[in-house]
């Protein structure tokens, strides 16, 4: 966590955004599709881990104390604000309260979108930790050049070639 807080001490977190994403509040997901768009879930994991990833998003999470209960004190609710820029923007607000402090954050767009994309250095991250367990270091490494190769490519065949195994 940014601000080395204890989810224990955590007593509430809100979270400020547009309409269309308080559908997204669910706060016990049955199985990790319904894990992955749970705002509360999402929070807690993060929370909980200081990253999601498919480790983070699995049957075990799913039925961690830990997790349910800091994810239970998520509040979702709309802002009016924010959700008239919806859709240009996709805005949140978050606020974690603790009896000693309030800590704030915001975004306009979420990390990945074309406003706010992630660096080269992020998307090579997210590739090695999204394959590891389906494709070798050296292959990785590999299809990581092919792809940054490809807006160049007069010829795809050897990019395929790497995509069979």
């Amino acid at each position: 966590m940014r601000h080395a807080l204890q989810a224990g001490n955590i007593t509430v977190i809100e979270v400020e955004t547009f309409s269309e994403v308080t559908r997204l509040a669910n706060y016990a997901p049955r199985n990790t599709i319904a894990a992955q768009f749970s705002i509360p879930f999402a929070l807690a994991v993060a929370l909980l881990h200081d990253r999601i990833g498919p480790a983070e998003v699995s049957d075990a999470n799913l039925q961690d104390p830990a997790v349910l209960d800091l994810a239970r004190k998520v509040r979702v609710c709309v802002d009016e604000e924010l959700d008239r820029q919806f859709p240009a923007k996709t805005m949140a607000r978050v606020t974690i309260r603790t009896p000693a402090s309030d800590y704030r954050a915001s975004v306009e767009y979420p990390r990945g979108n074309p406003e706010n994309p992630l660096s080269d250095q992020e998307l090579d991250a997210k590739f090695v930790l999204l394959t590891r367990e389906v494709i070798s270091d050296e292959r990785s490494v590999a299809l990581r050049a092919a792809i940054r190769a490809l807006p160049q490519a007069t010829d795809i065949r050897a990019f395929t070639e790497l995509l069979r195994y």
